[in-house]
């Protein structure tokens, strides 16, 4: 059997009932943060993007004024819901999921057929099936590769097929399809802090939508995209993953899987990169501890080698990707403000005060902050003040289970979300643009 049959298999045998209660828990909160993010993202100064591409139609978005036609719809949503990088983050293959499958299954859910659990089960099959093909391949791609527009465009794919209904042939076509149609993408132009990056995210979740309307019509990309065929022609797992993804195949048992990759589903808790987020807590770290302000004279972050590596900016104006991306940026807002959040991008894109923060942080690579052995990513933030030198060091567990009730990686108490954390994001994000009321009913719907 080919492997898009057995992950068609897996998409439409796969029942809410099945889902362990703490992974159930996990699948309503990405679906209700995604929600919020998008209603925040509406609102921001780069929510134009939406309509780049987009066609005029009839189905609406969560804070957008515009409607759309249904792809359009999707593209949006998963535009604008990763516009302030506050998103999911499986770390173990470095995916941002709910940013690809969530709107493609959001937009496709009719309300008049399908219940909740129809729209949770069809985003938790798109999760898993992401997730795996990320550690199949993404982990073993060559460096600079960005999966999650890859990945997500076939999870995509299978949310969407669940909601339509797709029978195991039609679904094996839809994941086919988009398999062969998913976004490549390299982490360049997120690293360049390109204009057109934040929109990575959407073009992969209408690619799903599409796979699926293709299959739908009767078309098929040929039984054997993923694992290659008999004539030697590598398929997709060959072609991201390299060799090492080709023999991890043995090992690739939809057959038995039961959404262990969502318990390395976390959520952010920081609108920033996910490589900037012990960075970030580290110098909040400071400014609490240490009532650390703006009495600096110099900054050392102290990191592993790969943030480093994504040490860029391209200088003022800094754009509200610039601002998002930029490990600079943060900490250098977060002395002058004392606090890092939603309210430090509303401060706009040219604080000279922030610029000349800026200005007095260095930034030095270690491999004591590498992952790996019992080592978790983190990182170290120096200040020399005035008054003295201050440091504060911060590591992100993601070995937790979830019985200890942690949606964020751990960090600190202060400092990391358990689920009345996640509440309290949601309302703030969705709060952006939607009435407490109108948050409140998709909160009550999407977790009961």
């Amino acid at each position: 059997m080919s492997l898009a049959a057995r992950l068609a298999g897996f998409a439409v045998d796969l029942s809410w009932d099945r889902i362990a209660p703490l992974r159930q828990k996990r699948i309503r909160w990405a679906a209700a943060d995604f929600y919020a993010l998008t209603a925040a993202g509406a609102v921001t100064e780069d929510a134009w993007l939406a309509d780049v591409l987009a066609h005029p139609g009839d189905v609406a978005v969560p804070g957008l004024k515009t409607t759309y036609t249904r792809e359009s719809a999707i593209l949006a949503m998963g535009t604008v819901g990763a516009l302030l990088q506050a998103h999911d983050w499986f770390k173990p293959a470095g995916l941002h999921g709910s940013s690809v499958i969530v709107p493609a299954a959001w937009v496709c859910w009719d309300r008049a057929r399908h219940s909740v659990a129809d729209l949770l089960t069809a985003i938790a099959a798109g999760y898993e099936i992401t997730n795996r093909l990320g550690l199949l391949c993404a982990v073993n791609a060559s460096p600079g590769a960005a999966g999650t527009s890859t990945m997500g465009a076939v999870g995509a794919a299978a949310a969407v097929s669940r909601l339509m209904g797709f029978d195991k042939k039609t679904t094996a076509a839809a994941l086919s399809m988009a398999g062969v149609y998913a976004p490549l993408a390299s982490v360049g132009p997120m690293r360049e802090h390109a204009s057109a990056a934040p929109m990575h995210n959407g073009l992969a979740a209408r690619a799903g939508y599409e796979a699926a309307m293709m299959a739908k019509a009767g078309l098929d990309a040929g039984a054997h995209v993923f694992e290659g065929n008999n004539w030697g022609q590598p398929g997709f797992v060959a072609f991201l993953g390299g060799a090492g993804g080709q023999d991890s195949l043995a090992a690739f048992t939809p057959e038995t899987w039961n959404l262990e990759t969502v318990d390395q589903v976390f959520f952010k808790d920081l609108p920033a990169c996910a490589r900037n987020q012990a960075i970030v807590k580290a110098v909040l770290g400071l400014v609490i501890d240490e009532k650390v302000g703006n009495d600096v004279r110099a900054i050392r972050i102290v990191t592993d080698p790969r943030t480093v590596a994504f040490d860029h900016t391209n200088g003022a104006p800094f754009g509200l990707y610039d601002r998002l991306m930029s490990y600079r940026w943060q900490v250098a807002s977060t002395l002058v403000h004392g606090d890092y959040g939603l309210a430090n991008l509303d401060q706009g894109p040219n604080e000279p005060a922030v610029a000349e923060m800026m200005a007095r942080i260095t930034v030095h690579a270690s491999d004591e902050f590498t992952p790996g052995g019992n080592r978790q990513p983190g990182a170290r933030v120096e200040v020399d003040t005035d008054r003295a030198t201050f440091a504060a060091e911060r590591r992100l567990d993601f070995d937790l289970p979830l019985e200890a009730g942690w949606f964020t990686p751990y960090c600190t108490p202060a400092t990391s979300m358990d689920e009345a954390g996640m509440e309290r994001k949601y309302f703030a994000f969705a709060g952006r643009s939607l009435s407490r009321g109108t948050a409140k009913a998709t909160l009550d719907l999407l977790l009961n």
